[in-house]
């Protein structure tokens, strides 16, 4: 009878493990499925609000080209002013903070404002930005030319 009884609790433990089990690695994979696609948005939203900075730079031949902030229901929140190099590319902000050129750039061309383990890195030749370098949990995330204005992704998923 005893026996029969630590069968029993034996068999039960290893279906609530196997079903655990199930359960965390459905979860973990979604929720690497849902970072990928927040990843994913913002690269893009960033991507096209470097088209729209030049576009709008290149049609009025200025270095200052402001862009209206829209909520999500596009209304007219505020506006930002962006410095644009003489390629019509974004290279600063006109902004009160105190990030560098290319922090300020990601989180004015991007709509997600909170980025855990995030940083800008510039890449400076004789005091001029050439390139901005985005990273999250210290792996490269994308890479921005402020010359060209290409933009390389990294292939790298595990960030």
């Amino acid at each position: 009878m005893r026996l029969a009884k630590l069968y029993q609790s034996l068999v039960s433990v290893i279906v609530i493990s196997v079903l655990m089990g199930s359960l965390l690695y459905y979860n973990l994979g979604l929720s690497t499925s849902v970072d990928e696609v927040i990843k994913d948005k913002a690269f893009d939203e960033f991507q096209r609000s470097v088209m729209q900075v030049r576009a709008k730079g290149l049609a009025k031949k200025q270095s200052k080209v402001t862009l209206a902030k829209v909520d999500d229901d596009l209304k007219q929140i505020g506006s930002v002013d962006f410095i644009v190099n003489s390629a019509g590319w974004p290279v600063d902000v006109l902004a009160n903070s105190e990030q560098k050129p290319c922090a300020k750039l990601f989180f004015h061309l991007q709509g997600k404002q909170r980025w855990p383990a995030f940083s800008a890195r510039q890449v400076d030749d004789g005091g001029v930005i050439q390139e901005c370098e985005f990273y999250l949990h210290e792996v490269q995330w994308f890479k921005f030319d402020l010359q060209t204005g290409k933009l390389t992704k990294s292939n790298n998923k595990s960030i």
